[in-house]
């Protein structure tokens, strides 16, 4: 993947004299110490390939230069043993194609002196929201702590732009969509070898996710869709039993994503 050449055509799209925050985003709590499997924001990976937590790209966009600073965790030992270790500055280097790779203590200083001393005129983030009545996403919580701390400074959302770049794909992208339907091809199959009268809809989907992970996928474009009999035309159901062997299993899954570069 060439993060550079896609972070070159977001440049292309900015306004002179702007900046691009774009955070990785953080793990969503739960109950008590347990926090849901994290997801990066897709557009910070797309711009990267990193999908850890507590990233920050920023690209600024000045008559002077165009440059792009990645802002990452610094190992902590002790945190390690409980939850593995993070991604180095070579690391990050390596994957991403940035040389300016920082710790994140850095960032509130870097923006301070980036606003106070630079023309910077336009902040852009990724201001995406689904659904008005959907909780704000970390990129637009940032957003609008931002617009707080450096009132007057006008705010553009990047989505749009990004959006509009990934719907353009590039000869690796293909090259794992294919391989991704390979795997979704098999793992059908594997489904349907396995199923018959008396299975449940959680084992056939069972079968289909042990199938993708067994053949390389890192997890699914969505939650996995089983559904037998009426409830194979809903998008919510309960659990049931397949009856007979005319039952029909109703399956509707996107191709798994596929690992890539990080691999850290």
């Amino acid at each position: 993947m060439n993060f550079t050449e896609r972070r070159k055509q977001v440049f292309d799209k900015m306004d002179q004299d702007s900046a691009l925050l774009l955070f990785s985003g953080i793990e969503l709590h739960v109950s008590a110490d347990e926090y849901l499997p994290f997801e990066a924001n897709r557009n910070f990976f797309y711009l990267t390939g990193l999908r850890r937590d507590h990233m920050i790209l920023m690209m600024k966009k000045t008559a002077k230069e165009e440059k792009s600073i990645l802002f990452i965790e610094e190992a902590d030992l002790n945190q390690e043993r409980w939850f593995g270790r993070k991604v180095t500055v070579s690391e990050a280097q390596e994957i991403t194609g940035i040389d300016d790779v920082r710790f994140l203590d850095s960032f509130e200083g870097m923006v301070n002196r980036l606003m106070a001393r630079e023309d910077i005129g336009t902040l852009y983030f990724d201001c995406y929201r689904y659904q008005v009545e959907d909780l704000p996403d970390y990129n637009m919580v940032k957003a609008e702590e931002f617009a707080k701390k450096f009132p007057g400074r006008p705010i553009k959302n990047i989505a749009p732009v990004i959006a509009a770049l990934r719907m353009q794909k590039d000869e690796d992208e293909i090259a794992l969509v294919r391989q991704a339907i390979k795997i979704t091809d098999n793992a059908l199959k594997f489904v349907m070898k396995n199923l018959k009268p008396g299975c449940t809809e959680y084992q056939a989907q069972a079968d289909f996710e042990y199938k993708i992970f067994h053949e390389g996928a890192d997890g699914t474009a969505f939650p996995t869709i089983a559904g037998s009999g009426a409830n194979g035309t809903m998008l919510h159901y309960d659990i049931r039993t397949v009856r007979d062997r005319f039952t029909t299993l109703f399956w509707q899954q996107t191709a798994p994503l596929q690992k890539q570069q990080n691999r850290v």
